[in-house]
């Protein structure tokens, strides 16, 4: 199954509606816990705790207070907006990649952001999806 154009519409739609949510309550310095997996070569499963400031990572570690790995902090640096801002973005991307066919999203209900994303390209294969939950989600300032 893929998305047609006015499922893809409609999903935007509520991701727009949930990403001015999330720019109401946006605080200007916060913290969460990111966990990612998927079937891949990556360092950065987590979970790690990420540190934004004025819409930049700023740092992040593993859970035991470690530096994580600092490649991710350069690549979030560089972006105009990282930490759930990014993630946003990341959702709009995989909404419009028409290889994918199915973007999951679940939203906390107070502050608008994703907390449960999930890429899947294709339904019936165990290997391919993507997943990133966010929790813990505190402001600083």
């Amino acid at each position: 199954m893929r998305w047609g154009p006015a499922q893809r519409d409609s999903a935007l739609g509520v991701l727009a509606r949930h990403r001015a949510v999330w720019a109401a309550a946006r605080p200007r310095q916060y913290r969460y816990w990111e966990h990612r997996w998927c079937f891949c070569l990556s360092t950065w499963h987590g979970p790690h705790v990420v540190t934004v400031a004025d819409g930049r990572v700023v740092s992040a570690t593993d859970t035991t207070g470690r530096r994580s790995d600092s490649a991710y902090v350069r690549r979030a640096a560089r972006r105009p907006l990282g930490g759930v801002d990014a993630l946003f973005d990341d959702i709009a991307a995989g909404i419009r990649d028409t290889t994918y066919a199915e973007v999951r999203v679940a939203f906390d209900p107070a502050r608008g952001h994703p907390t449960s994303v999930t890429f899947d390209r294709h339904p019936l294969a165990s290997d391919d999806e993507r997943h990133v939950d966010v929790s813990r989600l505190e402001p600083l300032s």
